[in-house]
Parts: structure tokens; sequence; C-alpha cells
């Protein structure tokens, strides 16, 4: 009997990117073995935002998106929550959230690099 590790969510419709994480790995090999593989989506735990921006914005972001390997809506999310997490009224699981994320972002850079 195997282990079902729990996650918080996998977005399937990212499995086609230039880069997939972890979860989405374990998620297709697993799926691949033929085995049977567990999925929570919290929906009710997200919200949608529409914002109205200049094309020249959206082509911006979406380049700068594509360079990091995530999609335009992740990259708005992310800079929208680090720019929360670097303001006056920030708290410190907000701004080590935003840290974590970073972090894990110049460790994958330091082994694309071949750095120590």
């Amino acid at each position: 009997m195997s282990k079902v590790k729990k996650r918080q969510s996998v977005i399937i419709q990212d499995f086609d990117g230039p880069e997939e994480t972890e979860t989405e790995k374990e998620f297709k090999e697993t799926w691949k073995k033929g085995k049977i593989v567990k999925v929570d989506i919290n929906l009710g735990l997200t919200s949608v935002l529409s914002v109205r921006m200049p094309k020249t914005m959206l082509t911006e972001l979406t380049q700068a998106a594509e360079e990091l390997g995530i999609a335009p809506a992740t990259f708005a999310r992310q800079a929208i929550e680090e720019k929360i997490a670097t303001s006056e009224n920030a708290t410190a699981s907000q701004l080590a959230r935003v840290l974590a994320r970073l972090a894990e972002r110049v460790e994958r850079l330091t082994k694309n690099s071949g750095a120590a």
C-alpha cells in the first residue's frame, strides 16, 4: 500500500509549461505508473481579481513571466504578494512566505548555473 502525500493543490493546466514544480513531477510519475493520485484542490480559498491594464504592460508582464517559466497570472500574483510583504504593515508570515519562494528561486538558479 502506497502512502499518499497531502498537497494543497495541483494546477493541471500548467503541466506543459517550461518548468514543472516537484509536486507536478511527482503527480505525473505516479499517474504514469497507474497508481491512484489524490489531488486536493481548495477552490474555496481563492478569489479572482480582474485588473485593467494597458496592452504594453500586459506584454511586459507576459515576457517577465515567460523568463521565469511561469504563467502571467502567477507572476502578477507573486508581484502583488511581494509588494504586500515588503510594506510597512506586513506580517512576519507574509514576508517569510515571499522570502522562502525567493530562496527557492536562488537555489534553482544556483543549481542551473553550476555555481556552488
